[in-house]
């Protein structure tokens, strides 16, 4: 299958694109010192998913022979398991939110809306918070004789937040995103990388594949990509930052999906006389054992670190070997990112409950 060529008006074509080349984005190469980053925020979201997973997908009644061995918080469904965070360009950790389809009826309630949703009514203050770190850094870059970013210019904070002639159009809540990593559990559907391009995103890591989707991140990328107004964010696999869990959690599905098949597999939920087979969905499957052993292990690796206030060792068995360092003069450090990570757990712990509006 091929993309048909198309005059877009002004003389560019999308020119005739496999749909399999679509599917894929290359992903520009990192250096150690920013994977060791990514890191830090995948093992966060892995340790939050564990904290909260929940089984219960049809109440807390009834058996889930499935889930048997595992160890929940006993309370009803509340929706499906899988979480997303946001990060800011300085790496500080401003929000997370999980699927609530359940908990709403609707089945666009997605870990991603939801954030998206909480970050666009943060409204003014929390955009131009990012603005504000967005012109130091150009300031200090400035100061150290590095070029400055084109679009940042010599404009003021308050002209360079309202400007919109410049940007194609874009309306000021329309760049309240702009440079804002996600890192969520599952791969992002239409939806969600949608509200992303909308809200300028500029980059999702995920931490499993969903074969469902048919990679539609990386095709809305590659069709959004190059001058366009509402340009899609980059979709990375976490596999690309060195998070083994990525892989594990891929193995595990496709064994899932082979028990499944098999005449004699085991009912997924029971109560009284009604009898629920496990279905091919991943939604199902990350109501199991097989799911909740993965996300335990990824929860280990990142409650150790609790027990070493210097040279943290970090995922995959390894110390922090960058931890002095930093992206931007402004920006944290991958120690200091720790730090955040460590009270940002403890926080979602204790202040914000699963399935209830958290504070920001």
């Amino acid at each position: 299958m091929t993309i048909e060529s198309q005059d877009d008006g002004e003389g560019r074509y999308l020119g005739d694109r496999r749909l399999s080349e679509l599917m894929t984005v290359p992903v520009p190469p990192t250096t150690p010192e920013e994977q060791e980053r990514h890191r830090i925020y995948c093992y966060l979201l892995l340790y939050l998913l564990n904290e909260h997973w929940n089984p219960y997908k049809y109440g807390c009644e009834g058996e889930y022979p499935w889930a048997e061995g595992t160890n929940a918080r006993r309370s009803t469904y509340l929706g499906h398991n899988i979480a997303a965070i946001a990060v800011s360009p300085t790496g500080r950790i401003v929000d997370f939110d999980f699927n609530h389809n359940e908990l709403f009826n609707s089945s666009a309630e997605h870990a991603e809306a939801r954030l998206l949703r909480r970050l666009f009514a943060l409204g003014k203050q929390f955009a131009e918070r990012l603005d504000r770190e967005y012109i130091e850094e150009e300031f200090n870059k400035m100061q150290s004789g590095i070029e400055l970013d084109p679009t940042a210019g010599s404009e003021t904070h308050h002209k360079w937040w309202y400007r919109s002639e410049n940007t194609m159009s874009r309306t000021h809540f329309g760049r309240t995103l702009a440079r804002i990593t996600i890192y969520t559990s599952l791969e992002s559907c239409a939806q969600c990388s949608g509200m992303m391009a909308l809200g300028a995103v500029e980059k999702v890591v995920y931490l499993q594949a969903d074969p469902g989707q048919n990679h539609i991140g990386a095709i809305l990328f590659n069709l959004n990509g190059g001058n366009t107004a509402f340009k899609s964010p980059l979709p990375v696999p976490a596999s690309e930052y060195g998070v083994a869990e990525y892989t594990a959690l891929s193995h595990a599905y496709s064994k899932y999906l082979k028990q499944i098949q098999s005449s004699r597999v085991k009912s997924f939920y029971k109560m009284g006389d009604e009898n629920i087979l496990p279905s091919s969905s991943l939604t199902t499957f990350l109501c199991t054992s097989a799911a909740k052993k993965i996300l335990q292990s990824a929860a280990y690796k990142f409650s150790r670190e609790k027990e070493y206030p210097v040279g943290l060792p970090f995922p995959l068995g390894s110390r922090l070997q960058y931890g002095d360092w930093q992206p931007s003069p402004t920006a944290l450090t991958n120690r200091e990112v720790w730090g955040a990570a460590e009270l940002f757990a403890q926080g979602t712990l204790r202040y914000g409950r699963r399935g209830t509006p958290h504070r920001s």
